[in-house]
């Protein structure tokens, strides 16, 4: 049953590795196949009973093994290789009653606690970690038995211990897990299973623990957390009423958690006694980023009232005065709240005595964040305008998201200059690569930073376009130098010594023994690729060294592992393999002396040198 499942779940192992490494490599498949050829006839080194040959993606393993263990380690090694997707093995082995052939005593590994880990990502289920041998395929079976169409990775390990009590039910609580959230990952360990997921919607998720909580078997603990995003509202809402007998939060609509905390937080400043009624929703189809801002807008001005009312419904805000207010007092509320809503939304006053605010003229405004997302802001004469502003942000965004929180007031009559104006003030805009626009019937103010002249003059000629007579145009933009240099081409040397300041200030760690990285690599892998991305009139070296504890052997094609996980991670970004190669020093190049932890920690590295062809062998690509 072990080989069994070694056979199977190591061959999972190496497509899943080789799927990792980034589809663009099989355009090298001849190359794959010599490559893969060398590195098995490495790894079974020492085991010259084996006989393997190398067919494209297929890996045929064969001969007779001095017993099951000795098998059981040529797979392994042939798992750590990666390059080919399909190993066949045709492996003989003794059973595990007969008698094993002399060799020298071992001294016994510690047993591996039980432990599975299964992740799923849409149809892909990988599963990790050490499952009791007489369990071996029983969690395989309870996935395919989902019926679903599930491709499933199993890069486990067999554990020679005997399965705890609980854990076929555990299993089949995972599978049933996978089978009702395709975004989840699944931890099994003995009497525990614990889900973290994210469902579709709160119904979905809701129904997800209702089900998994009825089918938990006893004396299994059950972990969920299940997240689901907010749900969408439309209306977009917030009415808050106060009176003599305090304030009643009759609906409260959120962009997020955070804002509906603001709000909340806000309406406690001011009632020191407390508010009645709703609680603040998170919620999607907030029509602006100001929509907490002009929350606490409302009950600000509320706050200078005896009574009154204050609602937001979308883009349309109301105060209303309720006895006893008197005029003055209303008015002061009301011009303060139309000064701070600044035309971001329409206000309507209504109430004893109270005179209505004319309509705000309209005020188009625009955020470029770094990073390329657009917020739209403000309000437009008309509709036919709003949809012009709204279609080109979209069309020269470059797939980056655009928030539309422009509305079309109707007060203003439709205005070819006005639309102009604005068009040209967003295309000035986008020609940055960060900052703020505004139009406002009278100028065009425009603030931020750009990465070369040339996007000045972009942004010059955008502004051309605006209407002349009478425009004003203010422009406070600077060129970011530090960001235009961090662009700049790199030669081999400059681009080996950033790619080592990198792995210095956050080293590139990997699970212990193994070339899988350990968690948190990814960004320091996003910052490596963005540097290779520079480089140019050569080719850097990715070394993988380690330290000197276990055999010189091993150790040397765990290097050469670790430096064509680096590689094959940077072909994933887009890094062309024009531009690297891998090769493993193993312990050869220590940097600290390896008699203490701190020296052994500081070898075990990924480094970076320029390549010279002829320089020594290449064992990367």
């Amino acid at each position: 049953m072990g080989m069994e499942r070694a056979r199977a779940g190591l061959a999972a192992a190496i497509g899943a590795a080789v799927l990792a490494a980034g589809a663009g490599a099989w355009g090298l498949s001849g190359w794959i196949e010599e490559r893969t050829r060398a590195q098995v006839s490495e790894a079974l080194a020492d085991h010259p009973w084996v006989r393997a040959q190398v067919d494209g993606a297929l890996v045929r393993a064969s001969g007779r093994a001095p017993d099951e263990r000795a098998a059981m380690e040529v797979l392994e090694a042939l798992a750590r290789i990666g390059g080919f997707t399909r190993l066949r093995s045709e492996i003989e082995a003794p059973h595990a009653g007969a008698r094993p052939r002399a060799e020298p005593p071992r001294v016994a590994a510690p047993a591996r606690a039980a432990r599975l880990v299964l992740t799923r990502r849409g149809r892909e289920v990988t599963i990790s970690g050490a499952a009791p041998a007489p369990a071996a395929g029983a969690l395989g079976d309870a996935l395919r038995e989902a019926g679903q169409d599930l491709r499933i990775s199993d890069v486990s390990l067999p554990e020679a211990a005997p399965a705890p009590d609980g854990w076929l039910a555990a299993e089949r609580l995972a599978a049933r897990a996978l089978a009702l959230l395709e975004d989840a990952t699944v931890e099994i360990a003995p009497g525990r299973v614990a889900v973290r997921a994210a469902a579709p919607s709160a119904k979905a998720a809701a129904e997800a623990e209702r089900a998994l909580e009825a089918a938990r078997p006893e004396g299994v603990q059950l972990d969920l957390s299940i997240s689901a995003p907010p749900p969408r509202r439309a209306p977009f809402s917030f009415a808050l009423l106060r009176t003599a007998q305090g304030w009643t939060l009759e609906q409260c609509h959120a962009a997020d958690r955070d804002d509906a905390r603001r709000i909340e937080a806000a309406l406690r400043a001011s009632s020191p006694e407390g508010f009645d009624g709703a609680r603040c929703e998170p919620a999607l189809g907030a029509p602006s980023e100001r929509w907490a801002d002009a929350a606490l807008a409302g009950i600000s001005a509320l706050a200078t009232l005896p009574a009154g009312r204050f609602a937001l419904e979308d883009s349309r805000a109301a105060l209303e005065a309720l006895p006893p207010t008197d005029a003055d007092a209303f008015a002061r509320a009301g011009r303060g709240l139309s000064a701070a809503l600044d035309g971001a939304f329409s206000l309507a006053l209504s109430g004893p005595g109270a005179v209505e605010q004319p309509p705000a003229p309209p005020v188009f405004a625009a955020r470029l964040s770094r990073g390329g997302a657009l917020a739209l802001a403000g309000t437009a004469p008309d509709e036919a305008t709003r949809g012009a502003v709204v279609s080109l942000a979209r069309s020269l965004a470059g797939g980056h998201p655009v928030s539309d929180g422009l509305r079309a007031s109707g007060a203003a009559a439709v205005d070819p200059a006005w639309r102009r104006a604005a068009l040209a003030a967003l295309s000035a805009l986008l020609a940055l690569d960060e900052g703020v626009a505004r139009y406002d019937g009278a100028s065009i103010s425009l603030a931020g930073r750009a990465r070369s002249a040339e996007a000045l003059v972009a942004m010059k000629r955008a502004l051309a376009e605006a209407p002349a007579d009478g425009l004003q145009v203010l422009s406070r933009v600077t060129i970011d130098l530090p960001a235009a240099a961090a662009e700049l081409p790199l030669g081999p040397a400059r681009c080996a010594e950033a790619l080592s300041a990198i792995v210095a200030a956050t080293p590139l760690n990997f699970a212990p023994g193994s070339a899988a990285f350990a968690p948190g690599a990814e960004a320091t892998l996003d910052a490596l690729a963005a540097t290779f991305r520079r480089c140019r009139g050569g080719v850097v070296e990715i070394q993988g060294h380690t330290d000197s504890q276990g055999r010189e052997e091993t150790n040397l094609a765990l290097s050469r592992a670790r430096a064509e996980a680096v590689l094959a991670a940077m072909q994933a970004r887009g890094v062309s393999l024009t531009v690297m190669r891998a090769r493993g020093y193993g312990e050869s190049a220590p940097v600290a002396p390896n008699d203490t932890e701190e020296g052994r920690a500081r070898n075990r590295r990924i480094a970076f040198a320029p390549w010279a062809p002829g320089g020594g062998q290449e064992d990367g690509r």
